[in-house]
């Protein structure tokens, strides 16, 4: 009304009787009633992540409260409700009623399936996923972030070490009941001959932290290529100590450290201090399961610790493996060309 009453009182002033003051009314009328009801929601609603519907229902209420006053301050309200669910937990369920977030994703309802202790719901869920998508997309899409959304939200307070140990054990359950993963492909892999026997890659996965560490562990060797790769899991009940020297003892051709986020950076650090120092020509791949935003200074930690190689997915993991056997294979096969000159020879 303030910013109106200068040119409604100017084109009184200047023009004479009332129709141009009457249409400088009628203009303000209108491009305020577009401001509000049209470019408002849509520039808000874009920028704060606040729904266009939400902002004219917001303009109705508060008009129909406060007049003319509640339509100036609907807009700036709504919108002060939303930024306050989004960084206050107990506001939270404002951004779920005002927001424009889209519907939750294939893991966020698996995640919710788990909270509400619904295993037949989730396990259908994960069977949905695998019809539509190969078992390495399952583990990256659904089970590993099931996995970091509930360390986050232990991490936060929201569920004491009963209720999260709980939860992962329900993911394990399910990840035992995964099918097979399909055997590596022979042109990929290399198929072995009556002369040339089977390579394996042997790798032993060290749980960094807590059980979720462990749950990621039995899922990389559930998807890893059976006949390729051979992945033994350290048990977390084992001091870590004890894993080295049982490491020591039979030396895999690769240390896999598995490390659940958002606390898991130190953890994997000290193992691969401690692997590194005791094993400094095998590579050591650690899996910062689900990993999100800028990975750089942790990247650098963990190599700077003896990581040789760090991966954020099951994919990735799988992918990392089997370049690691590509020497391997090489080495069988170079064997095998030397041996056959000389097999030619005796004949």
């Amino acid at each position: 009304a303030l910013a109106a009453a200068g040119p409604i009182v100017l084109a009184m002033a200047f023009f004479p009787g009332w129709t141009q003051p009457l249409l400088v009314v009628g203009l303000i009328l209108v491009l305020e009633f577009i401001s509000n009801n049209v470019l408002e929601p849509r520039l808000y609603g874009s920028s704060v992540g606040v729904s266009s519907f939400a902002l004219i229902v917001a303009a109705v209420f508060w008009t129909w409260l406060w007049g003319t006053a509640g339509l100036f301050l609907a807009t700036p309200l709504t919108v002060c409700l939303v930024v306050m669910g989004k960084y206050i937990p107990h506001l939270a369920f404002l951004n779920v009623a005002l927001g424009d977030q889209p519907v939750l994703q294939r893991s966020e309802r698996f995640y919710q399936r788990l909270l509400a202790n619904d295993a037949d719901e989730a396990q259908v869920l994960l069977d949905e996923a695998l019809r539509e998508g190969s078992l390495l997309a399952l583990s990256d899409e659904v089970l590993l972030p099931a996995l970091r959304y509930i360390e986050h939200d232990h991490d936060r307070g929201a569920f004491d070490d009963a209720r999260r140990d709980a939860l992962v054990a329900q993911v394990s359950e399910l990840i035992d009941d995964l099918p097979e993963a399909a055997p590596a492909k022979p042109d990929a892999g290399g198929s072995p001959t009556p002369a040339q026997p089977e390579v394996r890659l042997r790798v032993l996965c060290l749980p960094a932290a807590d059980a979720a560490d462990e749950a990621a562990a039995y899922l990389l060797a559930r998807v890893a290529a059976p006949g390729a790769v051979d992945v033994e899991v350290s048990s977390i009940a084992t001091l870590k100590g004890e894993m080295i020297e049982r490491a020591a003892q039979n030396p895999p051709d690769v240390y896999f450290v598995s490390a659940a986020p958002p606390a898991a950076v130190l953890p994997a650090r000290y193992l691969c201090k401690k692997l590194r120092s005791r094993f400094p020509q095998t590579p050591i791949v650690v899996g910062l399961w689900g990993a999100e935003g800028d990975l750089t200074r942790a990247t650098e930690r963990l190599v700077s610790a003896g990581a040789s190689k760090v991966v954020v997915g099951a994919a990735e993991a799988v992918e990392e493996l089997s370049r690691l056997r590509q020497p391997l294979l090489e080495g069988v096969r170079q064997e095998g060309r030397e041996e056959a000159p000389a097999a030619l020879a005796a004949a």
